[in-house]
């Protein structure tokens, strides 16, 4: 289903303070850590908030060294564009050369002609002039790689758009929570489970004792893992119009999806 509301760690703290009825301070650090871990768990992509970085004139964007730093909330790259343009994901061996050579090798295509042959003798080249003319992405497609907190294109410069899947982050630097019942629950019941794991290492509490707290657990994480997936009416209507459309397109990923969960009709995409 889809996840509107997000809701502070401390809402959550202060249930694990009513429910296990602790009366010393707990670590926030300890438990901001192990609601990460419980959203992590769930696995959802939609826990995650939608986050689009680079509009609205951010000079951070602007590149003229290959690089651009990733946001420090990144969690899952989305979409990517250089000036406008879909970037694809890289697969040249020697993609991370930037503007140097290596043995006449570059970071984007040899400059020589490569002609191929095909079953019935006709020879093409994937380098060659397009008998139309090239649109304003060109010959060469803009394509990325993501390594070391780092993405590297195969252009030098330009202005870089990215919609991602960013960490649900509140003023204070600790996670926030979707505000779904469920979800609120499998977190509590996660971070229970750590404190009573905690004990029982030290003898302090049985092993009978911490098997309630596992089996809470794990019936709270898998409760929230399915509602995660679960779709609501207006994701099942997304999904019941790319099911039928008229024409079906191989490009949605060029045109960042805009057109996937539109039905279509006949004239247009």
């Amino acid at each position: 289903m889809q996840l509107y509301k997000y809701t502070s760690l401390k809402e959550v703290i202060l249930k694990i303070y009513r429910d296990s009825g602790a009366d010393r301070d707990l670590n926030i650090d300890d438990l901001a850590y192990w609601a990460y871990e419980a959203l992590e768990g769930i696995a959802s992509p939609l826990v995650y908030e939608s986050k689009i970085y680079g509009h609205k004139e951010d000079e951070t964007w602007d590149f003229d060294e290959f690089r651009v730093k990733l946001p420090s909330d990144f969690h899952k790259l989305r979409a990517l564009s250089v000036d406008g343009i879909t970037a694809i994901p890289s697969t040249n061996t020697y993609h991370e050369m930037l503007d140097g050579t290596c043995c006449g090798w570059d970071n984007v295509s040899s400059s020589a002609i490569e002609t191929y042959y095909d079953n019935f003798g006709n020879a093409f080249s994937p380098s060659a002039e397009p008998i139309t003319p090239p649109t304003k992405q060109g010959l060469e497609p803009i394509t990325f790689n993501i390594t070391n907190n780092h993405i590297t294109f195969n252009v030098k410069s330009g202005k870089a758009c990215m919609a991602y899947w960013a960490f649900p982050i509140d003023d204070e630097g600790f996670p926030k929570v979707p505000d779904e019942y469920v979800i609120k629950q499998a977190v509590s019941a996660y971070i229970l489970e750590r404190l009573d794991w905690r004990l029982f290492r030290k003898g302090i509490i049985s092993g009978d004792v911490y098997k309630v707290s596992l089996r809470e657990r794990n019936w709270a994480m898998a409760a929230a893992y399915a509602l995660a997936r679960t779709p609501d009416e207006h994701q099942m209507e997304t999904m019941k119009n790319i099911s039928l459309k008229m024409v079906v397109r191989k490009d949605e990923y060029l045109s960042a999806f805009r057109n996937l969960g539109k039905q279509g009709q006949r004239g247009r995409y």
